[in-house]
This record gives C-alpha cells, sequence and structure tokens, in this order.
C-alpha cells in the first residue's frame, strides 16, 4: 500500500461516525479509502448530517 493510500485508510477509520463495518462499506463501494473520503461529506449531507468533519491531512503521521 503506497504511504498516500494508508494516508487516506487512517483518515478514514479516524472519521467520527465511522466505525468498523461502515468503513468496510466504504471500501467496497467506491473501491480505495480516497475515493470513500470524497463522497463521505455527500452521503453524510444525504443522511442529514448538519455539520461533518474530515480529519486534516495534516493531523495523519
Amino acid at each position: 500500500m503506497q504511504p498516500r493510500e494508508r494516508a487516506d485508510w487512517l483518515r478514514l477509520a479516524r472519521t467520527e461516525n465511522i466505525g468498523p463495518v461502515t468503513f468496510r462499506n466504504l471500501i467496497a463501494r467506491f473501491g480505495t479509502a480516497s475515493a470513500a473520503l470524497g463522497e463521505v461529506p455527500r452521503m453524510a449531507g444525504r443522511g442529514g448530517a448538519k455539520i461533518f468533519v474530515l480529519p486534516h491531512e495534516n493531523a495523519i503521521a
């Protein structure tokens, strides 16, 4: 796994309200953590979330 994809996996895993089952489903649906991260805010909005925050890229070390 490339460092960028590993960082995206960590960001997705550390996102509030995304547990292990949702994480696995997002990876299965979108193929990569990068693609899932791009879709999570849209999906959260469709689910009624008023505020949604992804962990910042620089917060993952």
